[in-house]
């Protein structure tokens, strides 16, 4: 039975990719920083990381290495853009969306060492780090740097035979999230804005983020690495 970690399993989408995995077929690692999950399955097990603090990483993947020996896949949803009004938006941008995954990444691959072969880490991002969009620019800057970050450190974990690709979505719709939210408070502007903004004038579903995961993973993505796959119906490319 194949093994998945999904970091940020509490939020919308991470949950999302957890019912899908689990539902598959697959024993599911799930992380969150604070909050419990109420999935109960055999295949399902939950634990509380805060990743943004490389002590508390390093526990989780000991814990990890001793109890599941290989783990296969890694789908890392960690990282947020809507902060709290008194946050260091800077300080929880770069730990949240930067550092927590460079943290998971690291540490990942010195606690496995040898057993971390042939794994496939896929890092969720944004096209907010790759083209001005309304969103906080710490938010912004943080998931550019996340994006080059994986580019630069996949030719370090090739050598290990780690395969690092990231997957950038735009707008993405699902039940209780921020566009969702904003249909709902003013459903005419919002589609306005998507079908200005987007050439496909629709919105980024969670299937399409599942799909983009499924191709990684499966070998058609076995000679893929350092890449940044878009999912935005063409947002970045439309002036």
């Amino acid at each position: 039975m194949k093994k998945i970690i999904i970091t940020g399993a509490s939020g919308i989408l991470g949950n999302y990719l957890v019912k899908k995995y689990i539902n598959e077929g697959y024993k599911v690692i799930g992380t969150t920083r604070s909050k419990n999950i109420k999935i109960k399955n055999k295949n399902f097990f939950l634990y509380k990381v805060n990743f943004s603090s490389k002590l508390s990483t390093n526990k989780f993947f000991k814990k990890i290495s001793t109890k599941f020996k290989k783990v296969d896949y890694i789908i890392s949803c960690v990282g947020k853009s809507n902060f709290k009004k008194n946050e260091d938006q800077w300080k929880k941008g770069l730990d949240d969306n930067l550092l927590s995954n460079v943290n998971i990444i690291n540490e990942f691959s010195v606690i496995f060492k040898k057993k971390a072969s042939f794994t496939k880490i896929i890092v969720i991002s944004s096209i907010a780090g790759i083209k001005a969009i309304p969103a906080p620019i710490s938010y912004s800057v943080s998931k550019n740097a996340l994006n080059y970050y994986c580019k630069l450190k996949s030719l370090e974990l090739a050598r290990l035979k780690i395969k690092i690709n990231c997957i950038s979505p735009g707008n993405i719709l699902m039940q209780g999230n921020v566009w969702e939210k904003k249909i709902l408070t003013d459903r005419k502007k919002t589609l306005a804005y998507i079908s200005k903004k987007v050439p496909l004038k629709n919105f980024c579903l969670p299937d399409h983020i599942k799909g983009a995961c499924d191709l990684m993973m499966s070998d058609a993505g076995n000679f893929i690495t350092g890449e940044n796959l878009i999912i935005d119906g063409g947002q970045t490319i439309n002036e």
